[in-house]
């Protein structure tokens, strides 16, 4: 049905079907689950004019984490060693 979704869980070790009964449905995309496109590619954009209804919800801020460590999400190969 439409409102029948597969989404992972646990980290993406496992995939789950679930069944939302709820009116309004809220999608989240994980950009790393897609390949990355080739270069030189040809697709067209199209700029499209939307309204936006009123809303009681507000953006508020955006607080991210400040580590020195690197951010492994963006790393080609990682390597990790330790006892046993």
């Amino acid at each position: 049905s439409n409102n029948t979704f597969v989404r992972p869980l646990y980290a993406g070790n496992i995939m789950a079907t679930v069944e939302s009964l709820d009116s309004v449905i809220l999608l989240t995309v994980r950009s790393t689950s897609f390949d990355h496109a080739e270069d030189g590619g040809s697709a067209s954009i199209e700029e499209i004019s939307a309204e936006i209804p009123q809303s009681d919800s507000s953006f508020i801020s955006i607080q991210e984490s400040q580590s020195e460590r690197p951010d492994l999400t963006t790393a080609e190969r990682i390597i990790s060693g330790g006892r046993g």
